[in-house]
């Protein structure tokens, strides 16, 4: 039994006594005038009021604590541990470099033209870039004559860049004055007859005393700059064929002009018409290191 229930019968007890006493106390002057009854019998009858007298429960009016906190009470809740997933490593593919480019373009192109010397078609390409940088050409097209190569040979290039294919491989004659089957000198002069060097850009066609023809602009000082006052065009003539070869073991020649085949030249033209790169080519060492365009 704790404390608490003993501190209980103890307080009920010490109630019980006390309660007997004061009714004990009120009947003593009862007894004390009432001389028939005896002591005896008084004492009992005392006795016998005072146990059957009721006992009363205490009841002890309780309430209930209430606990009222001045602040509200926070339940702290454990956070949640969250797993962070790492983010996928990336590994960033450096570009391309400008060199590896280049390398990819020429061996694409070499494949096409396996009869054009690589170097050759590096230089055509470097040239090319530089033009288009320069905003002289937006067209993904390009034009290499190879002038080391005799008159004999298919000597003329057209190439699609974006695609990496050949369009043409054409026969093409030189300026009488710049050699018989093969070109050994070229010049800017006006009247010379002799074949240009270099870069040009094609321009627009016209319909002139060889057929339908292709002006061009020299880009190059020095080497081509007089090509349209001295009337350099690409046009089609009737002694650039193989029945003419035979004949006299070469081509013909013009004034300097690009000549073509008339069967390919119409398409040949409108192919690399208002705006392409013609790169005309020979291993002449003043061009090479004096060239804007080619020149390291």
């Amino acid at each position: 039994m704790n404390y608490a229930k003993k501190l209980i019968i103890l307080l009920l007890i010490s109630h019980g006594l006390v309660l007997s006493c004061l009714m004990l106390a009120t009947k003593l002057p009862t007894l004390s005038s009432n001389s028939n009854v005896s002591p005896s019998s008084s004492a009992n009858e005392t006795a016998t009021e005072v146990v059957s007298a009721p006992i009363k429960p205490i009841v002890f009016a309780t309430q209930p604590t209430v606990f009222a906190p001045s602040q509200p009470i926070v339940v702290m809740k454990k956070p949640a541990t969250v797993v962070a997933t790492p983010a996928p490593t990336v590994v960033a593919t450096p570009a391309p470099s400008a060199t590896s480019s280049l390398d990819q373009d020429v061996n694409a192109l070499s494949q096409q033209a396996p009869n054009l010397d690589p170097k050759i078609i590096r230089l055509g390409l470097i040239a090319y870039r530089k033009a288009a940088k320069q905003g002289v050409t937006q067209k993904k097209i390009l034009t290499v004559v190879d002038y080391s190569q005799p008159s004999t040979q298919r000597r003329l290039w057209v190439f699609d860049l974006t695609t990496h294919r050949l369009l043409f491989n054409e026969l093409v004659a030189h300026g009488k004055n710049s050699g018989e089957n093969k070109t050994v000198t070229f010049s800017n002069a006006p009247s010379s007859d002799k074949s240009s060097l270099g870069v040009f850009v094609t321009g627009q066609t016209y319909d002139g005393k060889h057929g339908y023809s292709l002006k061009l602009a020299g880009l190059e000082p020095g080497f081509n700059s007089n090509a349209a006052a001295r009337a350099i065009v690409m046009h089609p003539a009737n002694y650039v064929n193989y029945a003419t070869i035979k004949q006299k073991g070469r081509l013909g020649r013009s004034w300097g002009c690009l000549a073509l085949d008339p069967t390919v030249a119409t398409p040949v033209i409108n192919a690399i018409k208002n705006g392409t790169v013609i790169f005309s080519y020979y291993p002449d060492q003043n061009y090479l290191k004096h060239s804007q365009f080619v020149a390291f």
